[in-house]
């Protein structure tokens, strides 16, 4: 176990390095201007709260603090599934399985990422649910990240508890999720059919799930705004030739049923199953849902190079370089909005982000050159729209309230969010509210009261026409 835990400290020591990226910084920045505070209340809603808030209040900004705290949690990962898993598993082949595990990319997200340690401990307690076959810890993970649904099929429980655990799983995860007011739920509508089931969702999810192994095996392309920024398209629900090498690689799988190295694939497909795409908001792919079942992808490499030591070497430096230049891109916001924009050129979500880094930066023309690229590729994405039009409306930027008006009409158009409708009307509220105002200013000093008028005091045509001009635009809103 020393060697795992000194292999987690090199394989994650250039975090220490890094600074805050994504939610780290907007979660940091909303502590800040609450004071940050201990949520002793919500205890019975989420426990990992006060200790989430504790270590933010301590550390607040100091980004190494965080960052050795999270190597901490990844060591306590690493060695929860080095003992958990030799009650079923011979201890050298769990070793090498527990190396494959540190080392692979996937699991950066998850070690190298501030915000990433809620996946860590989840899984934590789900190792810890299965050894002492407990359902109660497996509930208790869904209070932290929704990726250990399947649990229960490996629990030596009855079909009944195993139902009614998913059951009560899945409602905790759907309560957390409509209270966070997530970007799935915000902006994640764009394209309502991927909700709905028809067949070929399935072609869907058979792309997905190669996707994924793939990602696991050769993790090259990698990034973090492809989880909901790339559409489900034509092309990914036709069967094509892509299809059908989806079905020779699922096919191929089943070469090895009958040998230990099957029990790690069965683990790996059971886990990334709810995360196929069968009902999703768009084309979801996330490294950090993947932690789960690269426990079982991990054990699979085990036993199939546990004879070929050479193999296993090179197999453990090609993941531990890869994580290196992972690690690498989450230095700091920009860095990581640019790498995940190169790896995904067509994710909106990967456009936008970069143009927020460019506003909070207070580089606003890098940022209005960004969004407006992003409409030229992606013209049905809605959040660019939403952007510019925050962007149009600041009146210490573009300060154009008519194109403000135009860019949220268009966000509401192909995002189909509740909360921009409402925003759309108090905004035209507004906007009359203040062409009413100017009106009324123009009459003031243009053309005269009932009682100023005298006999001779008649406004000209073009007054006229300005003011009929005028009533009008006010009736278009």
């Amino acid at each position: 176990m020393i060697w795992l835990i000194l292999l987690v400290i090199i394989t994650y020591f250039r975090t220490l390095f890094n600074a805050g990226i994504s939610d780290d910084i907007s979660v940091h920045s909303e502590l800040r201007n609450k004071g940050f505070p201990i949520r002793w209340k919500e205890l019975d809603f989420n426990p990992f709260y006060p200790v989430h808030d504790f270590l933010w209040k301590v550390f607040k900004n100091k980004w190494v603090y965080h960052h050795i705290v999270n190597m901490l949690f990844f060591m306590g990962l690493v060695c929860s599934f080095y003992f958990v898993a030799q009650k079923w598993l011979p201890e050298n082949v769990v070793f090498l399985a527990s190396v494959f595990f540190t080392v692979h990319p996937c699991n950066a997200q998850v070690g190298g990422w501030i915000s990433g340690k809620h996946y860590g401990i989840t899984l934590i307690l789900g190792l810890w649910a299965l050894y002492f076959n407990n359902v109660a810890l497996y509930i208790l993970t869904a209070l932290f990240a929704p990726n250990m649904l399947a649990l229960p099929l490996l629990m030596n429980i009855s079909l009944p508890v195993k139902i009614l655990a998913i059951a009560l799983y899945l409602l905790l995860v759907s309560k957390s999720l409509n209270s966070k007011g997530s970007q799935v739920v915000s902006e994640g509508e764009y394209k309502k059919d991927n909700l709905k089931f028809y067949p070929r969702k399935l072609i869907v999810a058979l792309k997905s799930f190669c996707n994924y192994f793939c990602l696991a095996f050769l993790p090259l392309r990698m990034g973090w705004f492809h989880e909901l920024g790339e559409p489900i398209d034509k092309k990914m629900k036709a069967f094509n030739f892509h299809a059908i090498l989806c079905v020779l690689l699922i096919a191929s799988m089943f070469l090895f049923y009958g040998t230990p190295a099957f029990l790690g694939l069965a683990i790996f497909a059971l886990f990334i199953a709810p995360f196929s795409n069968i009902l999703s908001f768009g084309l979801f792919t996330s490294e950090r849902y993947m932690c789960p079942a690269l426990i079982g992808w991990s054990i699979f490499l085990a036993y199939i190079t546990i004879s070929y030591p050479i193999v296993a070497t090179v197999i453990i430096t090609a993941y531990f370089m890869r994580t290196q230049l992972e690690l690498w891109a989450y230095r700091d916001d920009f860095t990581l909005a640019l790498y995940s924009l190169l790896n995904f050129n067509k994710s909106g979500f990967a456009w936008c982000n970069l143009a927020n880094y460019f506003l909070t930066s207070r580089r606003p023309s890098a940022a209005f050159d960004t969004l407006q690229e992003s409409v030229k590729r992606l013209p049905e994405f809605p959040t660019h729209y939403y952007q510019l039009y925050l962007m149009y409306r600041a009146v210490d930027l573009l300060c154009d309230f008519d194109k403000a008006l135009e860019y949220l009409e268009k966000a509401c158009h192909y995002g189909k969010h509740e909360a921009w409708y409402k925003e759309l009307e108090t905004f035209k509220e507004q906007l009359k509210a203040q062409r009413i105002k100017k009106f009324k200013e123009s009459c003031v000093t243009k053309y005269p009261t009932i009682r100023q008028f005298r006999p001779s005091a008649q406004p000209d045509t073009q007054d006229i026409g300005e003011l009929v001009l005028g009533a009008a635009s006010l009736g278009s809103y």
